[in-house]
């Protein structure tokens, strides 16, 4: 915390820290690694240049999953919520914060995730999948919107 903060504070006030949830690492390890398992065979007993650049394809998304794991996140701070998804942040106050949901979007044939929706109301619109956020950070961050939200304005898992 800046000291500039900490001084415009009352003695008795204290700043709650910022909940901050990112998909969970392991996960998206877990969605990249079997495809390198399976290509290892094929590629050890290669030496063709397409081999080395069919090692290299899977390698490559093998070391950007932490990259894009920092790049999706939810921060619930005492200004609002934000969420840094597709390569931007949006931000919505608590102020004008309306609605808040948790529902279950479809991700293809018959695989479903929940999507938090935030809704502001000045027609702000935020979403973001928790497919690849642990269930221990998504119940934390759930609750957490509950409690600083106005009663109602919550729906939670269908």
């Amino acid at each position: 915390m800046r000291e500039s903060e900490e001084n415009s504070l009352s003695p008795g006030e204290h700043r709650k820290p910022a909940i901050v949830v990112r998909p969970a690492l392991r996960f998206g390890l877990l969605l990249v690694a079997p495809g390198l398992l399976l290509l290892l065979p094929r590629l050890a007993l290669s030496n063709s240049l397409q081999a080395r650049l069919l090692w290299g394809g899977p390698t490559v998304a093998l070391l950007a999953v932490p990259l894009l794991t920092r790049l999706m996140e939810i921060r619930l701070d005492q200004e609002g919520v934000a969420v840094r998804f597709r390569g931007r942040t949006s931000r919505i106050p608590w102020t004008e914060l309306t609605s808040a949901s948790l529902t279950a979007g479809s991700m293809g044939r018959s695989r479903s995730t929940s999507l938090l929706v935030l809704e502001g109301n000045k027609g702000q619109r935020m979403e973001m999948p928790l497919l690849l956020v642990r269930v221990s950070d998504r119940q934390r961050l759930m609750y957490a919107l509950e409690q600083r939200m106005a009663p109602g304005t919550f729906k939670g898992e269908p």
